[in-house]
């Protein structure tokens, strides 16, 4: 059996995006329940969206390099036969990029709605 490189096919792309997702998550729920407890001044508010817009955005990026880094090595594009059929290590691998491309667009989307709140409440009251 030959050993697998994890850094080319490991598990942690396919649970990297929904870890992204959570970490955002904790992180923006967190630090607004810490500053509308703490303060309910429009500026500082102001500052922590812009602040949590950015942390957003890098987010977001990081999720879409998983997406892209899973989608180069299912080879998508590649090959028009579907490879994650087939009964051997190169079919598994492929088959873990297509859902970890499918689970990555899902927290994609995740992190966009929990974003939301985000953007559009305008206070803490």
């Amino acid at each position: 059996m030959m050993p697998v490189n994890l850094m080319e096919y490991g598990l942690w792309r396919l649970l990297a995006g929904p870890a992204l997702a959570a970490l955002h998550f904790v992180v923006s729920y967190g630090a607004t329940g810490i500053f509308c407890e703490r303060s309910d001044n429009a500026d500082a508010l102001l500052t922590l969206r812009y602040g949590l817009g950015a942390f957003t955005l890098v987010i977001l990026a990081l999720i879409a390099l998983v997406t892209l880094l899973a989608w180069q090595q299912g080879g998508f594009l590649q090959k028009a036969q579907d490879r994650h059929t087939e009964d051997s290590a190169e079919g598994r691998h492929a088959f873990l990029a297509h859902i970890t491309v499918l689970i990555s667009a899902l927290s994609f989307v995740g992190v966009a709605m929990i974003s939301l709140p985000i953007l559009l409440v305008g206070s803490c009251s």
